[in-house]
């Protein structure tokens, strides 16, 4: 049966047959009031009426006078009979809230990661410093020359008076890569930059193992002393 502690609304699981045929006083583990606890009905049956005894065997003295019954002890007095039971356990409120709330946390965090590594090679794009938080848990993106290689082969054309870049650019990765644009940047002879541009390559990926030919041309620059020909940045 469950027994609640009038004071504090304490529950409790109790034995009806700890408490007796008559109840007993009951001490609450949590607020320590004490009052006292009766069985539900029915909890001890009434024994049977036993049969009157045929004349001849009746005792043939008097009945004995009658007996006062003994007064209930006062609450003081019966406090060696007192029971305590541990307390059922009370369902805390908002703890169904906490739980889903963690759920929906984990899930949002799940779902961050997910994205993270989808479009790592586009956050890696925009922003290089990441590939070294990806690189930490094995996910590091290669970078450009890692997977491809470029080679490049200036000329000058002195009839046209032009700049003449040609060259190469190979996949030398395992998987189709995207070739990026690529750079050239002319210096004077005080390494100060006089003139820079980019151009693309493919618009396609390239294969493993495939290679892709470029050319670009520029009027030539009097000023220009030095080149330096590499794949442009994201923000080029």
């Amino acid at each position: 049966m469950i027994v609640v502690c009038p004071r504090c609304n304490t529950r409790y699981q109790v034995d009806p047959r700890a408490l007796g045929a008559d109840g007993r006083m009951v001490r609450c583990a949590q607020c320590s009031h004490t009052w006292h606890q009766s069985p539900p009905p029915g909890t001890f049956p009434l024994p049977a009426e036993p049969e009157a005894p045929p004349p001849s065997v009746l005792p043939p003295h008097p009945a004995p006078e009658h007996v006062a019954a003994e007064a209930p002890a006062a609450e003081g007095e019966r406090g060696e009979e007192r029971i305590q039971l541990p307390a059922v356990p009370r369902r805390r409120r908002g703890s169904s809230w906490v739980t889903i709330g963690w759920i929906v946390l984990l899930l949002l965090v799940a779902g961050g990661a997910a994205a993270g590594v989808w479009w790592r090679d586009d956050i890696v794009r925009r922003w290089p410093a990441a590939n070294l938080i990806y690189g930490k848990v094995g996910l590091g993106v290669p970078q450009v020359h890692d997977v491809l290689q470029l080679v490049a082969n200036p000329r000058f054309d002195e009839a046209a008076d032009r700049l003449i870049i040609e060259g190469t650019v190979t996949n030398i990765s395992t998987s189709a890569q995207r070739v990026p644009r690529i750079k050239v940047e002319l210096t004077d002879d005080r390494q100060q930059l006089v003139e820079t541009w980019t151009f693309s390559v493919s618009a396609e990926r390239l294969l493993p193992g495939a290679t892709v030919s470029f050319t670009t041309t520029k009027p030539r620059n009097p000023a220009a002393k030095n080149m330096a020909v590499d794949f442009a940045g994201p923000n080029d």
